[in-house]
Order: structure tokens, then sequence, then C-alpha cells
């Protein structure tokens, strides 16, 4: 039976108590949605943590165990393996957030196609004294992330009032106007906000070995990569909730090219949309590859066409031969861009020219890293 470490053996009992007063809807999600605390208490949005197990040692995510420890863990051969938070943990975190003032939860959570949380927060609001409405986002990672922090903002201003009376003034509405449908009618709409936004985003993968999906169960129809696994390396995707098999191909090099070229398409006529770069213990590669996405925004928006960065960047040929579809065009509204990557936290400088957003690096979420294994480099393209 899996133990528990001391710092992080309550984690999620915690979740809530140190919120002095919650929203009247209030957000919930998990830990490989990839928010950094401050981007979490900015929208109002409470993480529990699902747990790591190292040798039958269960650790909370994110609060004492991070995506390096896991790589070290993996390469050392050790038994790593993850579990949900149970359902008394969501049931304790609902509880605090009704006696916060909250009067609804939307709880927004990764596919319960590949993990039980889904499961847990059912359960769990079956015995809330507050109504609470579960999402399946169908992704996870910052997928899961922008989709939450999309749903979050789309609250109006008195959906932040747990207090009667205390409503904005400039709104003209006070927490003792406001009804309990009210209350149902947002949180509705909050919930739809985030099914949207997760099932408009794509998430593609470059993964190193199949082996740490097999491990996990959760391999799906990619399967039937693992046939040649040695000898290729494969792409794959999030669809339906499910880990599916994109393409094949004979080398690294190869595959992180059609992983840009892939990656372009799919934001190809939008508007505005979140690019996510990830990976688990290959932060050269996806630097690079984070450099072509870059380039091909600027350039694209500098000119109105198809970048072409045919030169050579080295061991893993990233800017090789990936000239492809570009985000946007040159008169069409500013990007919003957002990178993330394990192994190096840190951001880059703006976007010179008429994409100002900078492009941020930060670490794979711990469990994600569990699933890809090191050497894992993905994608997220999600429309605003």
């Amino acid at each position: 039976m899996a133990t528990q470490k001391s710092s992080g053996a309550d984690a999620a009992d915690r979740v809530g108590r140190s919120v002095p007063r919650a929203p009247l809807v209030a957000v919930v999600t998990d830990s490989t949605s990839a928010l950094t605390a401050a981007e979490a208490q900015a929208a109002g949005v409470v993480v529990v943590p699902l747990h790591v197990i190292v040798d039958d040692e269960q650790r909370a995510e994110g609060v004492d165990i991070g995506p390096q420890e896991v790589i070290d863990a993996l390469r050392r051969g050790r038994r790593v393996s993850t579990s949900r938070p149970s359902p008394a943990a969501m049931l304790r975190c609902y509880e605090r957030l009704a006696a916060a003032g909250a009067q609804a939860v939307v709880s927004v959570h990764l596919s319960a196609q590949l993990s039980g949380t889904c499961d847990a927060a059912r359960l769990a609001a079956q015995d809330s004294p507050i109504p609470v409405t579960v999402v399946d986002s169908g992704t996870t990672g910052l997928a899961l992330g922008y989709a939450v922090l999309g749903a979050a903002a789309l609250r109006p201003a008195w959906a932040g009032v747990a207090d009667a009376g205390q409503g904005p003034a400039q709104s003209g509405v006070t927490g003792s106007d406001v009804t309990g449908a009210d209350v149902a009618v947002v949180a509705e709409q909050v919930a739809a906000e985030a099914r949207r936004r997760a099932a408009a985003s794509v998430v593609t993968c470059y993964v190193h070995s199949l082996e740490y999906l097999r491990r996990g169960g959760r391999i799906g129809a990619a399967a039937t990569f693992l046939g040649g696994a040695l000898a290729i390396k494969p792409l794959i995707a999030l669809a339906g909730g499910r880990v599916e098999p994109v393409e094949k191909l004979r080398t690294s090099a190869r595959a992180l090219a059609r992983l840009t070229e892939l990656s372009m398409e799919a934001a190809t006529g939008l508007g505005q949309a979140r690019i996510a770069v990830q990976h688990a213990d290959a932060a050269d590669r996806a630097a690079r590859l984070a450099d072509d996405v870059r380039a091909r925004l600027h350039a694209d928006r500098e000119t109105g066409r198809k970048a072409d960065l045919g030169a050579d960047r080295g061991a893993d040929g990233i800017g090789a031969d990936t000239a492809g579809p570009a985000l946007g065009r040159a008169d069409g509204p500013a990007a919003d861009v957002g990178v993330r990557s394990g192994g190096a936290d840190g951001e880059t400088g703006p976007i010179a020219g008429p994409i100002a957003d900078p492009i941020a690096v930060r670490e794979l979420p711990a469990v994600l890293a569990v699933h890809l294994g090191p050497g894992a480099v993905g994608v997220v393209v999600t429309p605003l």
C-alpha cells in the first residue's frame, strides 16, 4: 500500500483553507492543468493536486514532488505511477468553498479516459452542500489550463461576491441581489465555456518512447505503434479524450519537424490562439521548436505569407524542411502565445513587431511526465 509524505499527505485537504471569501461561482481544476499558483490565484481558480507514487510513497503533485524528480526516478528505474484525488478530498474542497461563501462550483478536470479524477469529483458532488457541475475536459496540460482560465474569466463582476452587500459599486449589483437562478445560469455558462475551449484545442506530442504510456495503460489506439516502437519515433495526439496515433517517423529530427508543421496547420486561419510547447527533460529540443513557432508567427504577421525556415538548426534538425501554414494574417489580431516546457523555468523576451506577447517557458506537470516519459515534446493550440 502506498504511503504519503508527511508534507503532502493532506495537500488536497488543505485546498480552499487559505481563501477567506470564495466567488459565488467557484471554479476548481486539477494539477495537470499546469497553472502556476499566481495564475490560479489571479483567476480565482482552486487547484486540487493529483498524486505521484514513487516506490510506494505517495506525493502530491506541485506540493512535494516536481517533474524533475519524476524524470530522475524514471531514469533510475524506480517504480513510478500516479493516482487521482480521493472523492473525500474533493468533497472537503467543495465544503470549504461553500463555507467561504460559494453558492455553486464548476469543477473542470483532465480527460476521464486518462484518469479517475472526474469520477472522484462526481462522487463528491453527490454529497456537496452546494451544486457542483463536473466538466470532463477531454484533454489535459495547458489545453486544460487555458480552458479553465477562459471559463473563469467569463464570470460577471458579481460572481466574485460572496458576502451580501459587497457587490462592486460600478455594477449596481450586491450579493443580496443575486438569486440562486442567477448563480445556476452563470455556472452553466462557465461550464459550457470550459467545454468549448477544451474541445477546440489541438494537442500533438512527440514521445521518445511509448513504453511509459504502455506502463500506465493510457496508450489507447497508439498501441498500433508498439510493434515497431524501437525503430520509429511516433507522434501521438489527444483525440476524443484518448491517446491516438498520428504518424511514425524514422528519426527524432523528422518527428519534431513534422510536429512543428502539424502545430502550425492547426493554427491556420485562427485570428487569436494560445500556443504552448511542452516537454519532459528535453529543454534544448523544445526551445528550438519554440523558436520555430515564434519565427513563423512573426514572419507571417510581418509578410502575410508562409515563412520558409529551412536553415539547419543542428543535431535535432528543428527548422529544416518545416515550412507550412502559419497562424493568422498580417492584418489579423495579435496572437496570444504561451510556451510551456519542462526542466527550464523562465521566459524569453517579447517578440518584436506585430506580435508583442512573450513566449513563456514552463515545466510539464509531474503527473504527465510520468506517462509521457523523458524526451517527450508536445504542442497545444487553443483557439480563443
